[in-house]
Order: structure tokens, then sequence, then C-alpha cells
């Protein structure tokens, strides 16, 4: 991990991956399309 970095130290529990796919699948999600959304604690930002 980078210095100054703001990932987190821990994995990803199912219920964190499992609460960004529901947002992604219900109407309040209706404008996000084409995007990657990585759930990796900012691992990859």
């Amino acid at each position: 991990m980078p210095a100054g970095s703001a990932a987190v130290e821990d994995r990803a529990r199912l219920a964190e991956i499992a609460a960004t796919v529901a947002h992604l699948a219900s109407p309040e999600a209706g404008y996000v399309t084409g995007a990657v959304v990585d759930v990796d604690g900012g691992f990859t930002s």
C-alpha cells in the first residue's frame, strides 16, 4: 500500500459487498451506468 494511502486495513465483509450490489440494483442507482465500482477498501484508488 503506497504511503499516504487512505485504504482500510482489513478485507471487506460479505455484507459490505452485498450492500454495494443491492444499492447498484436499486432505483437510486439509476444514473450509474458503465461504471466499474471497486469494493476494495480503497486499495485501487
